[in-house]
């Protein structure tokens, strides 16, 4: 599995907009023939068409809805020895 952010969300999460301590977040799974855009694919809206349908235990996330695969259990370290931040959660399911 491929986990990229795009440049849209470290720009707000440098303004400020974006708290992965309190902010919900949501997991969706992509067609096969998905190609992520990292320098253009800005918002939920940008790949919602490529996003698969609801079945075999999977719910299609709908913007502003409470469905998709939710995050839980996020846990944010710093290594000041590697200059890096790591971020973990829970598998969602």
């Amino acid at each position: 599995m491929a986990s990229k952010l795009c440049q849209n969300f470290l720009y707000l999460m440098s303004k400020g907009s974006v708290d992965l301590d309190t902010d919900e977040l949501y997991w969706i799974l992509m067609d096969t023939g998905f190609t992520f855009d990292r320098e253009n694919d800005h918002e939920f809206a940008d790949i919602s068409d490529s996003q698969l349908a609801t079945g075999n235990g999977y719910t299609r996330f709908a913007a502003g809805g409470a469905t998709g695969l939710a995050a839980a259990g996020i846990s944010i370290s710093r290594n000041d020895t590697l200059y890096k931040v790591t971020i973990t959660w829970n598998n969602p399911q």
